[in-house]
């Protein structure tokens, strides 16, 4: 999201919009609480805190979908292990139950027949610890995001064994939603315009990220890129995590997403509410 409101910025796309973004940072967690309680007035949200929040009579609609699962399950290049298949039992290192790329895991795994917290010996923590963990060999996998993913493998030392937005793709024909930008529907209510220009600035910058390679030259230093090898993989990998505007394929599987959810008992039961906001 740091990437996305610095591209904003940058290329003054809110102002061209009528609005002036007040950039606010938290972790995802707090900046979920955020939005719920009114301290912002636009904020994100994982599909999974959406169904939360919404059971408990706190209306908040998805204004615009941001950006796909963008970890990667990886291996040293020298180890054994070819698959998913192949880590069960194993220690995997994983940012912690809050966060979108574990509860994605959750519910990927349980459609592939696997459980994500009993098949694997799971060592949660930060995102540097995750990288750290790998790096010491203290895991046999690691699960870390774009664009450390990127880095990782530009060093030689890792590889690949799961791509879990692909996976999710082969199975459900539309990209593993993880994040998404998000609004009390009561503010939405009150604020249509001000809703509208705030979601046309936020598309613009994930359009400009999606379709211009050369936007990580120029935010190399916020992404912390090193050397060449690490921009290239970069930007071959990170423009294709930002999500163009929903259409009924990403909203079915939202939906999948949510009743996976629900089955395996992180959430009571499906909202029945719209996922996005009509702005």
């Amino acid at each position: 999201m740091g990437l996305i409101t610095a591209v904003v910025k940058r290329h003054g796309f809110d102002e061209k919009h009528g609005v002036r973004l007040d950039l606010k940072p938290f972790d995802p967690a707090d900046a979920e609480k955020a939005v719920v309680i009114g301290s912002v007035e636009v904020g994100f949200f994982v599909p999974i805190s959406w169904a939360k929040v919404n059971l408990e009579d706190q209306s908040v609609a998805f204004l615009l979908p941001l950006y796909t699962n963008h970890g990667s399950l990886l291996v040293r290049t020298d180890s054994p292990y070819q698959s998913i298949d192949d880590l069960r039992g194993k220690k995997i290192a994983t940012l912690g139950q809050i966060s979108g790329l574990y509860t994605s895991m959750q519910v990927l795994l349980r459609k592939m027949g696997l459980d994500w917290e009993r098949d694997f010996e799971l060592v949660s923590g930060p995102a540097p610890a995750v990288i750290a963990a790998l790096e010491r060999g203290d895991v046999e996998a690691g699960l870390p995001f774009e664009p450390n993913v990127s880095m990782l493998l530009a060093s030689g030392k890792y590889r690949e064994v799961m791509n879990p937005n692909q996976t999710w793709i082969q199975m459900m024909g539309s990209p593993l939603f993880m994040v998404g930008l998000a609004a009390k529907q009561s503010w939405i209510d009150q604020n249509r315009d001000t809703a509208r220009a705030v979601k046309a600035t936020i598309l613009d910058a994930t359009t400009y990220l999606r379709q211009r390679p050369e936007v990580y030259d120029e935010e190399r230093e916020l992404l912390g890129i090193r050397s060449e090898d690490e921009l290239a993989l970069v930007k071959q990998r990170m423009g294709k995590i930002f999500m163009p505007e929903q259409d009924p394929a990403m909203i079915r599987s939202i939906e999948e997403i949510v009743e996976q959810a629900v089955a395996l008992g992180i959430v009571d039961e499906k909202p029945h509410r719209e996922l996005f906001a009509s702005v």
